[in-house]
């Protein structure tokens, strides 16, 4: 009877065991999706803003071009070339400069530790 009683109680510790591991990879699943959900928001607030303030920038130096040309079509025509060399060299060097930093910032953030 001795040996039952302490066959189930190491089953109920395992049991228990099991549960905890589960609800802690639970949690550190829930924790890193949240954190990387935030970081990706922010990312996106803060590109939004770039973007805008870009786009306003864009068309004052636009405006500004075409009135010391006195042309102002001229000054957007300029900008927009500025836009498509920055373009150019953007795709050529786009291995470096986008794919491999978007990429490890998310495994990054996707990493789950293994000490736990």
């Amino acid at each position: 009877m001795e040996v039952a009683s302490r066959l189930e109680k190491t089953v109920e510790h395992l049991k228990d065991y099991a549960d905890t591991k589960l609800d802690l990879f639970i949690l550190n699943a829930s924790d890193k999706v949240s954190s990387s959900l935030s970081t990706i928001a922010s990312i996106i607030f803060i590109g939004v803003l770039a973007i805008i303030t870009i786009l306003l920038a864009s068309i004052g130096v636009a405006l500004w071009i075409g009135s010391t040309t006195g042309n102002t079509s001229m000054g957007f025509f300029y900008v927009a070339g500025f836009y498509v060399i920055v373009s150019v060299v953007i795709y050529a060097l786009r291995g470096r400069l986008i794919k491999t930093p978007i990429i490890n910032m998310l495994l990054k953030g996707f990493h789950i530790d293994d000490e736990n």
